[in-house]
């Protein structure tokens, strides 16, 4: 019993340090601290959308495919940029998240082409592996950007 309570106080004093709150006051300052993190995600998500509607402005339109590679943008924006992607390009839009190091998600939309029949082609072009529908497939891919843009863009 004396070490489990020594292991308590021990864990109590570490999250009060952590929080610079009092011992007593730990409850209060977790509270604090969790309506923090959710303002913050809230406020992350109005970025993420403001991006990702900057970037859709910023998208060209195209008689053959398209290619893009963002650094940091999560799936859903990912996905939003690839569906009006879709809509500017002739052919195919494939949209990378990633970098050569640590490798790529994609997303690749096309209102033309099958790209279920073509994932084993694109996969084997990116050195890859996903899968999906007629219209839409996700997978990842350990192929450098510039490899990816000499298949996609050829």
């Amino acid at each position: 019993a004396l070490a489990d309570y020594r292991t308590k106080q021990g864990n109590v004093r570490r999250i009060s340090a952590l929080l610079s709150a009092k011992p007593e006051e730990t409850g209060d300052a977790v509270e604090r601290v969790k309506l923090e993190l959710s303002q913050i995600k809230t406020e992350m998500a109005e970025l993420r959308r403001q991006m990702t509607k900057r970037k859709i402005a910023g998208l060209k339109p195209t008689e053959g495919n398209m290619c893009i590679f963002e650094e940091s943008l999560d799936m859903q924006s990912l996905r939003e940029l690839v569906n009006a992607g879709v809509e500017l390009c002739g052919g195919i839009c494939a949209g990378f998240v990633g970098n050569d190091n640590d490798g790529y998600n994609y997303i690749i939309g096309s209102k033309n082409t099958d790209l279920k029949a073509l994932a084993k082609e694109i996969n084997s072009a990116v050195k890859g592996r996903g899968g999906g529908k007629p219209e839409m497939i996700q997978g990842s891919a350990a192929a450098g950007r510039r490899e990816i843009e000499t298949y996609f863009l050829k």
